[in-house]
């Protein structure tokens, strides 16, 4: 319910229903049982649900591409004083155009210093939030810059056999560490890649001040160009977004067959 109510609340803000990057929220209905939200059609599947279409490793125009629309959506999002806390491969849908979706905003909340719960989950979290010192918009962007090294290493940099081991790594990382963990081959350590890796030492800096000074500042970033974000578009992310989806909606759905099938009386289920 607090989260149908924020986003009743966001959606009258322009900067959010105008973003083309966040699901829009039409409508919600309840009956005596349930509550139903009802969102503009938007044709989708995660970024989790890609990744092994790119073999488990994502090239760095599609990565800058979901660092893009994803900064877009914070960027309405925080104007807006609330704190996501929800980003993940899990969370961010690709739509049949291309476009990232931020969803799920069951974690977000308006931003305070009184932040303390420790929510989502533990590879993704930003030091501040482990070790409950108080959290805020900043920790969006480090939770962003887990997601983003992901794909390219094909691992959280916080990888670890059990939860208090990946805790730990988060509590001990330094400053422009990201350079230490990467595999041998990996495609952040050749010279084309060196801004974005910047860019991801920047936002994943455990001192929140040190990650830039908002969504606004992170886009003029050097790792993106003006260009870039006049056009907003990956081929290759749509291309294969366009090929899951035309798979997925051409497979049979076996409960609709399944009940089709059914001849039998319907008295079971009297006064379910």
């Amino acid at each position: 319910m607090r989260e149908m109510d924020l986003l009743k609340t966001l959606s009258k803000s322009s900067a959010f229903s105008n973003c083309s990057c966040l699901p829009t929220l039409e409508s919600t209905y309840t009956d005596s049982h349930c509550l139903y939200t009802l969102y503009e059609e938007a044709m989708s599947c995660s970024v989790a649900n890609l990744v092994d279409e790119f073999e488990g490793v994502w090239d760095e125009s599609c990565v800058k591409h979901i660092a893009m629309c994803t900064l877009l959506g914070l960027e309405a999002v925080h104007s807006q004083g609330v704190v996501f806390r929800g980003i993940s491969p899990e969370h961010l849908l690709l739509t049949s155009d291309g476009n990232i979706l931020l969803t799920n905003f069951h974690y977000a909340r308006q931003n305070h210093d009184g932040n303390v719960t420790i929510c989502g989950a533990p590879e993704y979290l930003a030091p501040e939030v482990v070790q409950q010192q108080g959290h805020g918009l900043p920790s969006d962007f480090w939770t962003m810059g887990v997601v983003l090294y992901e794909l390219l290493q094909n691992e959280t940099p916080f990888f670890a056999p059990n939860e208090i081991d990946v805790y730990a790594k988060i509590c001990r990382h330094k400053a422009g560490e990201l350079n230490k963990g990467l595999k041998e081959g990996s495609p952040l350590q050749g010279p084309v890649l060196s801004k974005c890796l910047s860019f991801l030492n920047k936002v994943m800096s455990p001192d929140p001040a040190k990650r830039g000074r908002g969504a606004t500042d992170l886009k003029k970033d050097p790792w993106f160009s003006a260009s870039e974000w006049k056009k907003m578009k990956c081929t290759k992310i749509s291309n294969i977004a366009k090929n899951h989806l035309s798979e997925r909606i051409a497979v049979n759905d076996e409960s609709t067959s399944k009940f089709q099938e059914y001849k039998g009386g319907n008295d079971w289920c009297d006064g379910w």
